[in-house]
């Protein structure tokens, strides 16, 4: 986790789940899917701890999903749990339309499990929209 270029830059060292497996648990119980959000909340907490809080809005955040193969979907993969973490631990103030305007989701494979996230803000004339 760093800044540069007024960006804030942050590495989760941990393989989340994708929409597929989720769906297939929440098949299985409702229930479980509540206990793999704090699962994975709990497990990526002390990263987010780390992180700077984001002063300014809106933001753009870029998501580069480290794969081992090419055998998973991109568009699967799920940062609800990365960003409800990021509000519940103060380091965002919402995730909400009024501070997050622009999602990207990038597939690396290098033979690796992990998340990089990028967050910059976004400075266009939706800076005049903010609570509004």
């Amino acid at each position: 986790m760093g800044k540069s270029n007024g960006e804030v830059f942050m590495r989760l060292n941990y393989k989340f789940m994708n929409l597929n497996d989720t769906i297939n648990v929440c098949r299985t119980n409702p229930y479980k899917a509540n206990n793999l959000k704090k699962a994975e909340m709990e497990a990526i907490k002390l990263d987010i701890a780390k992180m700077k809080v984001v002063k300014n809005y809106p933001i753009g955040i870029t998501f580069n999903w480290h794969f081992k193969d090419k055998r998973k979907d991109l568009d699967n993969m799920i940062e609800k749990n990365i960003l409800d973490c990021m509000v519940k631990m103060g380091k965002l103030k919402n995730d909400n339309l009024n501070c997050i305007q622009e999602l990207h989701h990038i597939a690396i494979i290098d033979g690796n499990e992990y998340v990089e996230i990028e967050i910059k803000e976004l400075q266009d004339e939706r800076n005049n929209q903010v609570g509004k």
